[in-house]
């Protein structure tokens, strides 16, 4: 019998399913890495690229609390007996806003330099209280006088003491929120200040004082960025290269003076939970490290949250590669001395109301209460993207007070450390952004979908094809065989006469020939019908 040709689609459906299955597999295998690639391209800072617009001037609200500690009884400082004693008021809200100024691209190494404009408007109905209240707070300008003065002579001490007394200086100011926050208020010793040498006084080139005078608005205060924009190796992407210019801050040495971590705003992909994330502060003049807490959901996103220890405010005592934070006194554990990066004031940072610092700072006063919720400083990030979906940065400023032997204001004032206020800024992402970040999440399992998908349907097609045949051939053969049936011969029980009978002259067809079938039943059903056709031709020879 001559081979009959195959039919095309005997051949070629195979081949199609295999395409697919093999297609699926790599889909689904390698989509993680294509999805990763396509991520890094969107990332990538660039006048095009769709993270420019969020970076340069964010539209996600960010709110600015600030709390205020009055102090109810600073007439007893100088009294061993009683503690200073201290009420939080607040919060008094400001809404901020973020813009990048002076934004230059350094195509050569791949980083964006630029400067930050914060601006700061009072919310009224998120406040408790107004900005009229009255506060009783630590007068910080002759805190700070006393401070620098520690290392003079025995005479020019005198003199500045004798300049508090002409001056009509007291330990404590009161004063309206609004004057201590963005308005300022006047005062004669900086007047005086003003008057001498900058770098005898160290004394800050304003004319009023307020915790943020002048810095609504500016361009100055947080100084010149310069950070990387994730080209050339997306590892790298929001991680500030050099502050001021420089790689190293002038405020501390060793280690501590490194500039690393993020610039604030990112943070590179595929966060696992096992490392730490940084980030630099311009306010602390550092970089602070986080450790891996937990899983949160933020807005029905999975986030990692990181979140501050103690050894983010540690000086040593715990952790002894943070000495370099002593910037030459070490204090116990809670306190980070900032006094270099603020014109040599006596300032010291730590979290809201001494939270994870050590007792000896609450033992001191009264009034606070840490409390980990409301006190804890964290940053929860989704892990594939590294975009922040929700923060909470908190801080408290306090001022240290020492006794000196030549100042009288200070003659008698215990060594301590008072708290002024502490701030919450707080931002989480809005629907809209969530809506987009889940939708991003989505891509990797719909491509992981799709790709298991087309395996399936490839290993379909690829079976498909021969049982189809066989199932048809089956049916066919057995319609037949119902069509036309084989003759049962009656044999005798003799065995004479079953030897000398005779095969029948005619013979009973039992199926009909392949040719006579259809062309379409001929090529599928070639390999089960050639046989039964071996059959007939045997029964036609007896």
């Amino acid at each position: 019998m001559q081979p009959k040709k195959i039919r095309w689609r005997v051949t070629l459906l195979p081949a199609i399913g295999a395409l697919l299955a093999a297609a699926g597999a790599v889909l689904a295998i390698c989509f993680d890495d294509i999805f990763q690639a396509i991520l890094a391209q969107q990332l990538k800072l660039s006048p095009s690229s769709k993270s420019f617009p969020i970076w340069k001037a964010p539209t996600i609200p960010i709110f600015f609390d600030i709390y205020f500690f009055n102090w109810t009884n600073p007439i007893n400082i100088t009294d061993k007996n009683v503690k200073p004693h201290f009420v939080e008021m607040g919060p008094y809200r400001f809404r901020e806003t973020k813009e990048k100024v002076n934004v230059t691209w350094n195509n050569e190494n791949s980083t964006v330099s630029y400067r930050q404009m914060r601006k700061w408007y009072f919310d009224e109905e998120g406040s408790k209280g107004t900005l009229d209240d009255n506060i009783t707070t630590l007068n910080a300008i002759a805190a700070s006088a006393v401070y620098t003065s520690r290392y003079w002579n025995y005479i020019r001490q005198k003199g500045l003491s004798m300049g508090l007394t002409i001056f009509n200086q007291e330990i404590s100011v009161t004063k309206t929120a609004r004057e201590l926050l963005f308005d300022g208020y006047d005062d004669p010793l900086l007047d005086l200040a003003k008057s001498l040498p900058q770098k005898e006084t160290n004394a800050p080139p304003v004319d009023k004082f307020g915790w943020f005078y002048k810095r609504n608005g500016s361009t100055e205060n947080d100084g010149y960025f310069n950070m990387a924009t994730g080209y050339g190796n997306i590892k790298s992407f929001g991680v500030l290269k050099n502050w001021n210019n420089n790689t190293r801050t002038p405020f501390f040495s060793g280690s501590c003076a490194k500039v690393e971590g993020s610039a604030g705003e990112f943070y590179p992909p595929k966060l696992s939970k096992t490392q730490k994330i940084s980030m630099f502060s311009a306010d602390l003049c550092r970089t602070i490290t986080f450790d891996y807490d937990e899983v949160v959901t933020v807005q029905g996103i999975p986030a990692y949250k990181y979140s501050g220890g103690s050894s983010i405010l540690d000086n040593g005592t715990i952790h002894p590669e943070n000495k370099c934070f002593c910037a030459g006194e070490c204090q116990p554990s809670g306190t980070l001395n900032v006094s270099t990066c603020r014109y040599g004031s006596p300032a010291f940072i730590s979290f809201p109301h001494f939270y994870l610092a050590d007792p000896y700072y609450l033992d001191a006063i009264e009034g606070l209460s840490p409390d980990e919720d409301k006190h804890k400083f964290y940053i929860a990030l989704e892990p594939t993207s590294g975009i922040p979906v929700d923060v909470a940065a908190r801080f408290q400023l306090n001022f240290l007070v020492s006794p000196s032997n030549y100042v009288t204001l200070y003659n008698d004032v215990p060594h301590i450390f008072l708290p002024v206020l502490w701030f919450e800024q707080h931002v989480t992402v809005n629907a809209e952004i969530a809506d987009g970040v889940k939708s991003l999440l989505k891509v990797p399992m719909m491509g992981n979908a799709v790709g298991l998908g087309l395996f399936a349907l490839g290993i379909i097609i690829i079976l498909w094809s021969p049982v189809r045949v066989n199932v048809k051939a089956c049916r066919r053969l057995n319609r037949r065989k119902k069509d036309n049936p084989v003759p049962k011969i009656e044999l005798e029980k003799s065995k004479p006469i079953l030897n000398n009978m005779r095969a029948p002259k005619q013979h009973v067809n039992v199926l009909p020939s392949v040719e006579d079938q259809d062309e379409d039943e001929k090529d599928e059903e070639v390999a089960v019908v050639e046989p039964l056709n071996s059959v007939n031709n045997d029964l036609k020879k007896e």
